[in-house]
């Protein structure tokens, strides 16, 4: 997000709502994510990477520390930001080494952590084959194991991978780390599952419910889901691609910071939506009012959409002239309000 984008939304008078901040978990994530992607606050990251690494090396390492340890550990903002860091992976292999401190951090047992790759360990409940694990503090592969359900896990703090897996249930489940892969699952519901920290994979899934899901910090893709709704979630951190997809209800989606896509949808109107953080694509699409829609940071393209009416829109970074005086449903829009443009709306 640009610092510009960042003021516009967070210290501006546009009334653009952020209540859902009031939720700590979803406070934490989004806040952390906005605030440290800088190059000095990822060198102070990486600093304290070593200084961890070191302490568990000498058998120095205190419960204090634990938290913000597990803090710098699940900060999605850094990890992927300058390719492969070695501290990181160090770290990651480190954390068998204090299990007791994260259990006691945790509030549960040794032996319901995973560190590293989730290992397909699991338990017989009614029948069914239950993953063991509480806390996975690293990647998961459920496509690599027989299970059904994730039972009482409530965390992974890297990737989880659910596509052409036997997990029907995702349980407890929580808080997803990294990216969220969904295609081709036997997923329908997502339960409690609140934060999603890198892309979510919907497209070609059997999801029908997005249940608590509050935040994607990254890409979230929808395109030939069955999901019509997505109900509580608020914040699309990348890129929102709904080309083809059922969906018909954006819910409670207040913010896209990347790109929207919206060609080929069925939606009709964007609800709740007040800021797009790129361009916003429309064409061919159902939408004919833009409802709250406040902002659109870079390219407005209607060419071939349906809409009539631009609503409550205050800033454009900019739209062509042919999407202007060309396009078709376009001539009755005013032009004449009182944008804050700030790259200048380009007109014939």
């Amino acid at each position: 997000m640009s610092k510009e984008l960042f003021d516009i939304i967070f210290k501006s008078d546009y009334g653009i709502d952020l209540s859902f901040l009031s939720d700590k978990d979803i406070e934490n994530y989004y806040l952390n994510y906005i605030y440290d992607k800088t190059d000095d606050k990822y060198i102070e990251w990486n600093n304290r990477l070593i200084h961890y690494n070191n302490l568990i090396k000498n058998g120095n390492i205190h419960e204090d520390i634990i938290p913000q340890l597990i803090k710098d550990y699940t900060n999605y903002s850094y990890i992927n930001m300058d390719g492969y860091n070695n501290n990181y992976h160090m770290l990651s292999a480190n954390l068998s080494l204090i299990k007791d401190k994260l259990a006691r951090y945790y509030k549960c047992s040794e032996e319901e952590i995973c560190t590293g790759f989730y290992d397909g360990k699991y338990k017989v409940v009614n029948d069914e084959k239950v993953c063991a694990y509480k806390i996975i503090l690293g990647n998961a592969y459920f496509n690599e194991y027989d299970i059904t359900s994730l039972g009482e896990l409530e965390l992974i703090s890297g990737i989880a991978a659910f596509e052409d897996s036997s997990i029907t249930d995702i349980g407890n489940l929580r808080i997803i780390g990294g990216n969220a892969l969904f295609e081709n699952s036997l997923i329908k519901r997502l339960n409690n599952l609140k934060i999603i920290g890198k892309n979510a994979c919907f497209d070609n899934s059997n999801i029908i419910d997005m249940g608590n899901l509050t935040i994607i910090l990254g890409d979230a893709y929808f395109e030939y889901s069955k999901i019509e709704s997505l109900n509580i979630l608020t914040v699309i951190g990348g890129d929102a691609d709904f080309k083809g997809s059922s969906i018909i209800d954006l819910g409670n989606l207040n913010i896209i910071e990347g790109n929207a896509y919206f060609e080929y949808s069925i939606l009709k109107e964007l609800f709740n939506l007040q800021v797009i953080g790129k361009s916003a694509y429309f064409g061919k699409s159902d939408v004919v009012n833009f409802g709250k829609l406040k902002v659109v940071w870079e390219y407005l393209n209607l060419l071939y959409s349906e809409t009539i009416d631009l609503g409550n829109i205050q800033i454009i970074g900019y739209m062509s002239s042919y999407n202007i005086y060309e396009q078709r449903n376009i001539y009755d829009l005013s032009f004449d309000k009182n944008f804050e443009i700030d790259k200048k709306i380009r007109k014939k």
